[in-house]
């Protein structure tokens, strides 16, 4: 294969704020009659930009964590917590939000409590649902070496408070959106804490990059790209291994042995190939978006992007995300593929997170996501080479392997005016503008081939008497009646999306 990086290299070197929590972590809460272990992970985190401490201090709960004595508002009022560790909610009512303003966001209340002389801080969330994965946007400015920054669980909260005062001991539940302001407390408890975080600012790495030119004195200066991420998660903050078997090291796998066929095999595609195994995907999508912002292959003038990640167990079918943004390719594909590789692949809408296509796609370029389908161990210290099945990595190599010589083969013109433009008006599409009832829409497509029906919701306001998870769960249920309905049409399909429903990603599924 042919360099295609730096300087005549195979690499694409670049630098990232580089953040880690090293093994050893431990949160213990220690109250007057007992204390009590928390596991890291399951009941609290570390978060984002934490620095590092390894001390005993007392916790003061501070209702919101706003210090705003310029608005008439100040949670600290009345409390010392220099050298102490405050416990905050991340949730604040509306009208605070309004009338405080800036003075509620994360990095506002963070940087409170360092400059009141507190050592760190504990907030967790108001409701009762798991906040376990739960993060919030802190800046690198909120970074001290010696000042850490957690979140925990409601379980975190139940236990420091539980041997206090009946009038006192659950400020939390009064912290809801319609209640009084939650009382400042010093609670008498103390917490050790044993964090050690790394942050550097600017940590090298690099993308590796090869490529196969292309035949076609004119298509040559086209290209398809066909990468994964090739990074993982290290070594846990609790000392296990992380191997990512699954979770990348599949599709790096499958990525170098198509580069290995097409090279064994003298392939002569017209467009350039290029393959690429990308940097920090765990960390933010760090590798693929620098390939995409400051790469020699321009994004005008790439065709498309496989992606390939976590493709070494399934039940046999390989989900293909992306059709609804390349439906030219996929008509291609569709067309050429044999029908042996068609009958295991499941078109699927895809779209933007979760993994490297995403800035490819918010490029303009068509992002393609094979990933196989049914695995568990996602993020976990399980995921070793043992529980890969060959057999999948066979059937992905087989089908992406066969996709890209159809796509940098075929003759046509895979650049549409407004490429970038087209892909954000359909990323905030409702229906495809389709505003016909469900029931219209089933009768005049009844007897369609291959059609789809594009559904997705969005929650643009709270109704009367539903709101929060209440509106959730009613939307849902309309979401499915809707797809029963569908799969009764005769040749009718919907595509749905991998994430949650959610109003910020706009993308919603069944389940």
């Amino acid at each position: 294969l042919e360099p295609a990086g730096d300087n005549g290299t195979y690499f694409q070197n670049f630098t990232i704020e580089h953040r880690n929590i090293k093994e050893g972590v431990k949160l213990e809460i220690i109250a007057e009659k007992t204390r009590r272990d928390f596991y890291y992970g399951e009941d609290w985190r570390v978060q984002r930009f934490s620095g590092s401490g390894h001390f005993t201090a007392e916790l003061v709960f501070v209702g919101y964590g706003i210090h705003a004595p310029e608005k008439e508002h100040d949670d600290y009022a009345g409390v010392d917590v220099k050298g102490k560790i405050v416990i905050f909610t991340t949730e604040t009512p509306q009208r605070l939000e309004k009338k405080l303003g800036d003075a509620t966001k994360m990095e506002k209340r963070i940087e409170a409590a360092q400059k009141l002389g507190a050592r760190g801080v504990i907030f967790f969330k108001l409701s009762t649902t798991s906040s376990r994965y739960f993060r919030v946007r802190l800046k690198k400015e909120q970074y001290k070496p010696d000042f850490v920054i957690l979140s925990a669980e409601r379980k975190v909260m139940d236990f420091i408070f539980k041997d206090l005062s009946t009038e006192i001991s659950y400020p939390i539940p009064a912290m809801g959106r319609r209640s009084k302001l939650p009382k400042t407390l010093e609670t008498g408890v103390k917490a050790f804490v044993s964090v050690n975080a790394i942050f550097d600012e600017k940590r090298p790495t690099r993308n590796v990059l090869a490529k196969i030119t292309g035949s076609d004195k004119v298509l040559k200066d086209e290209y398809v790209v066909i990468g994964g991420h090739m990074d993982h998660l290290g070594i846990s903050p609790m000392g296990d291994i992380m191997s990512g078997a699954n979770d990348n090291a599949s599709g790096t796998a499958v990525v170098m042995e198509i580069a290995r066929i097409m090279k064994l095999n003298r392939a002569k595609p017209k467009r350039t190939v290029v393959f690429g195994l990308w940097a920090g995907e765990e960390q933010g999508l760090l590798g693929s978006r620098h390939y995409v912002d400051d790469s020699t292959f321009p994004m005008n003038k790439t065709v498309a992007y496989i992606n390939l990640d976590m493709v070494g167990h399934g039940s046999g079918k390989i989900p293909f995300e992306g059709v609804y943004y390349g439906p030219q390719l996929w008509k291609l594909l569709k067309e050429k593929l044999p029908k042996e590789i068609l009958d295991y692949v499941l078109p699927k809408r895809g779209g933007p997170g979760g993994s490297d296509h995403t800035p490819f796609l918010e490029k303009g370029v068509p992002g393609f996501f094979a990933m196989s389908s049914g695995y568990l161990k996602y993020h976990h210290s399980r995921d070793d080479s043992d529980l890969i099945e060959p057999e999948m990595l066979k059937k992905t190599g087989d089908f992406v392997h066969a996709a890209v010589k159809i796509m940098a083969s075929e003759s046509g013109d895979f650049f549409p005016l407004l490429r970038r433009e087209t892909y954000y008006l359909k990323y905030q599409t409702l229906v495809n503008f389709e505003l016909s009832l469900l029931s219209e829409v089933v009768e005049h497509h009844k007897d369609a081939k291959d059609s789809h029906v594009d559904l997705q919701l969005a929650v643009m306001k709270e109704e009367e008497g539903l709101t929060g998870e209440r509106l959730r769960i009613d939307i849902l249920k309309k979401f499915l009646s809707a797809s029963e309905k569908i799969e009764k049409a005769k040749g009718l399909s919907y595509y749905s999306s991998s994430s949650g429903l959610t109003r910020d990603s706009r993308q919603g599924k069944t389940t």
